[in-house]
């Protein structure tokens, strides 16, 4: 079953007006995007063992995405750390008093990087296309607002 959790279904949303009020406080979008992304859509996803609410973003002219992602645990879960779905590990080091894992996949098109952490039973995580610098200052940012909380 893995991290698929057994997916029971996913739902897009294009206004965070949309989204079931449950999911909107899982919804994290930074305050500065980089540029030329733009705003695709939200996405829920039920599991059986944990929901997925996704902010997508794209930029058009350089086809590279960058998504914004929090993967709620219906329970206690059996966090692998060093682990997150195709990507490999490259490094961790703390944030805050939080762990960022540091991953990295290499992709038929682009090099692709994410930026992992966990926190209360949540497990956020900011991933894409674009340089591993800006992936980190934006899990810095996540990170600063998800403790604010």
């Amino acid at each position: 079953e893995g991290m698929d959790g057994g997916i029971e279904g996913s739902k897009y949303y294009y206004s965070i007006n949309e989204v079931p009020q449950d999911y909107q406080r899982y919804i994290w979008e930074p305050d500065q995007i980089p540029q030329g992304m733009e705003f695709v859509h939200y996405e829920i996803l039920r599991a059986t063992k944990w929901d997925r609410v996704l902010c997508y973003y794209y930029d058009n002219e350089q086809k590279k995405r960058l998504e914004f992602i929090s993967r709620i645990f219906v329970s206690d879960i059996e966090y692998h750390s060093q682990k997150y779905d195709s990507y490999d590990f490259l490094y961790s080091k703390e944030y805050n008093g939080i762990t960022l894992e540091f991953f990295e996949k290499n992709s038929e098109d682009a090099m692709e990087y994410a930026v992992c952490f966990l926190h209360n039973n949540i497990q956020y995580i900011v991933q894409g296309e674009v340089a591993m610098e800006n992936i980190e200052q934006l899990a810095n940012e996540y990170c600063d607002d998800v403790i604010k909380k």
